[in-house]
């Protein structure tokens, strides 16, 4: 007797499953139900395979690997993978409910040591390695901050085009796990190990905490500072946004009073050196009310704007360090007037267009000569004849408090000694001085005399 039950259906010999079939009075319609159910099926299973969710525990890991190499039709059918880092902090939570006890014992023993890296990074390249199709890589950390935490490793359409956009790495670092290595340095280190990976040309990191961001590398790790410098080296597009982090934790009060700020910026500006491929540079600081305040911090000599330009004797570099940018996008950032026109003027030969936003400048104090002033800054870039050129938002002059707040809409070098549009023509702040004209008009008096 034939029954719903699948393992009953099984049995049955073909002969009588044919037998079956040939009796049913409309055999037209079961083959149009047949074909409707392969085309939907075709549909389907890419869909039900397209995400598949991991935690850094061994039997996951390594189940997964044994799936993979055993179904390489699924694997190929794998475009988004999403990594659940949170569960390697689980030896610093506790039990909400008696019945949980268990499940957390348990979760501790399968999962990888908190200081075992080398372990997570093996059972990872080893999963990547068999997803031939794949594009995206999240990984998320625990948070107790209100943002959402994550790295996305995207390879879009091109087979040699891979993202990276981290959106706000918070992880739980009150833990005692220390220093461990968060989800977007295991996502990176991970892809570094599998030869057949293709190469990431594009970085974009927004809204990124500077603090727990995988460009925050200790000086003494040469070994990893290696590997990055390897990464940014093939890199075509980088996009880096940073903010602070959260004041209201003790370790990031810390943090912003001790050197951890200064080899952030020392790495970050040691990491663009390497990126001489780039054609697209967008970089935007700390989104703080009072970017002088850190650089004060830092010191003039360590902005990565310094590191990236200057050399051990504090002198400026007059040489191309980008020859293929096209695309220069900068804010939030302070700087001396020379340390922005060489890197403007150096790279300026395949250069198409120039964002500037939010910028202070400041004098060097290994330079003696003038106050900073943007006029001769937009005199330099006016000399570089770069198509398209944007200025906007509040600029200021070392760092004193902001002035106006002046912008160029989509204003071309042409355009540049003739139409100019502040946004608040004449506006002038309580606190100016009066040897000081508004931006806006000292920029029109300028090219005036030009």
């Amino acid at each position: 007797m034939l029954t719903s039950r699948s393992e009953d259906a099984q049995i049955l010999p073909s002969e009588v499953l044919l037998s079956i079939i040939n009796s049913l009075p409309n055999k037209k319609g079961l083959k149009e139900v047949r074909f409707t159910s392969k085309a939907v099926a075709c549909m389907v299973e890419p869909r039900l395979f397209d995400t598949v969710i991991l935690v850094p525990y061994r039997d996951c890991l390594q189940d997964f690997a044994r799936c993979m190499k055993e179904n390489p039709r699924i694997a190929y059918y794998v475009q988004t993978l999403q990594y659940k880092v949170w569960p390697r902090y689980v030896g610093e939570m506790e039990a909400l409910h008696s019945n949980h006890v268990e499940a957390m014992a348990t979760l501790r023993r399968s999962g990888p040591s908190e200081k075992n890296e080398e372990e997570e990074l093996s059972l990872i390249a080893d999963c990547l390695s068999l997803l031939p199709s794949l594009r995206k890589i999240y990984t998320s950390e625990v948070d107790f901050g209100p943002r959402y935490a994550g790295t996305y490793i995207s390879k879009r359409s091109h087979p040699y085009l891979r993202r990276i956009s981290p959106h706000t790495l918070l992880p739980f670092r009150q833990c005692s796990s220390g220093d461990l290595t968060t989800g977007a340095q295991i996502a990176i280190l991970a892809l570094s190990q599998v030869p057949s990976c293709p190469a990431i040309t594009e970085l974009e990191m927004f809204y990124a905490d500077a603090f727990d961001s995988f460009v925050d590398i200790p000086e003494s790790s040469n070994e990893r500072m290696a590997t990055y410098r390897q990464f940014f080296s093939q890199l075509k597009t980088i996009v880096l946004e940073f903010q602070l982090p959260y004041p209201e934790r003790p370790w990031a009060r810390r943090w912003c009073h001790s050197a951890g700020l200064l080899e952030t910026q020392r790495n970050i500006g040691t990491l663009l050196a390497s990126a001489r491929r780039v054609e697209r540079l967008h970089f935007r600081g700390a989104n703080t009310s009072d970017p002088l305040q850190l650089y004060k911090k830092i010191g003039p000599d360590n902005s990565w704007l310094a590191t990236l330009l200057r050399n051990d004797t504090g002198s400026i570099r007059h040489e191309t360090i980008y020859p293929n940018l096209k695309v220069l996008e900068l804010g939030n950032a302070v700087c001396s007037e020379s340390e922005l026109t060489t890197l403007i003027t150096s790279n300026r030969h395949k250069l198409q267009k120039l964002i500037l936003y939010k910028m202070v400048l400041v004098k060097h104090p290994r330079e003696q000569n003038n106050n900073p002033s943007w006029v001769q800054t937009f005199k330099a870039i006016r000399g570089c004849s770069i198509p398209e050129v944007r200025i906007y938002g509040d600029l200021s002059y070392r760092g004193s408090p902001l002035r106006a707040s002046v912008e160029f809409a989509a204003v071309t070098h042409h355009q540049l000694g003739n139409e100019i549009m502040p946004s608040c023509p004449g506006r002038r702040m309580d606190d100016v001085d009066s040897n000081f004209l508004d931006p806006a008009e000292e920029v029109e008096s300028s090219l005036d005399e030009c």
